[in-house]
């Protein structure tokens, strides 16, 4: 029995549960609470406070957490598929394997978030602040990154296919063998940026701001 279907097992046992019963005064203050594998799924808390709170393993599937402060959360394994992140505060937070399909993450603060191995296919991150994230081993195929900040994140063999990063900046990015087949790279600024062994076939490079940026090929590449 893998991991991945215990976790698909415990998704289903969370989503077919009772809700969560949750303190009087939260929303909007939910900060620094154990909630690990609650069920919060499509609950509504636009503007609440979760900082510093235990989300494992929880259910906020289609949950509303607009403008949220998510801030050095624990939401590792957590599943959050479709669920309404826009302008939410998610530095420094926990999100490890977290399932983040189809969620809209625009305008997001993700700065310093570590989401190593964390789903992220068609998610909208577009205008997102994501500088020094942990992006490695992140399923990103499909996702909408136009005009974010990736400034300095780790994107070790990151699944990008498909994704459009148009407009993003990924000054000194580690975008070390990252699959990056079929992606808009249209007028991003790779600055510095680390390429080593990264997949292109397909990508679109129109206009892409190439300053020292180490090409797939290991050699050192500058626009003329």
């Amino acid at each position: 029995m893998t991991l991945h279907f215990l976790y698909l097992l415990l998704f289903l046992i969370l989503s077919t549960g009772c809700q969560t019963d949750l303190p009087y005064n939260c929303p909007p203050d939910c900060s620094n609470l154990d909630l690990t594998y609650a069920n919060l799924a499509e609950r509504n808390f636009s503007g609440a406070d979760f900082k510093g709170s235990n989300l494992f393993g929880a259910n906020l599937t289609r949950a509303n957490l607009s403008y949220a402060n998510l801030s050095h959360t624990k939401l590792k394994r957590a599943f959050l598929s479709e669920s309404d992140l826009t302008g939410a505060n998610l530095a420094w937070a926990e999100l490890l394997g977290t399932d983040l399909r189809n969620a809209n993450l625009t305008g997001t603060n993700l700065n310093k978030t570590n989401l190593d191995g964390a789903l992220l296919i068609n998610a909208n991150l577009s205008n997102t602040s994501m500088r020094q994230a942990n992006l490695n081993r992140t399923q990103l195929s499909g996702a909408i990154l136009t005009g974010s900040d990736l400034s300095m994140a780790k994107f070790y063999r990151t699944h990008l296919q498909n994704a459009d990063m148009s407009h993003a900046i990924l000054i000194r990015a580690d975008m070390i063998h990252v699959r990056l087949q079929g992606a808009n790279l249209t007028a991003a600024d790779l600055t510095w940026a680390d390429l080593s062994g990264t997949e292109l076939n397909n990508t679109t490079l129109t206009n892409v701001i190439f300053q020292n940026t180490r090409m797939p090929d290991g050699e050192l590449h500058t626009n003329e």
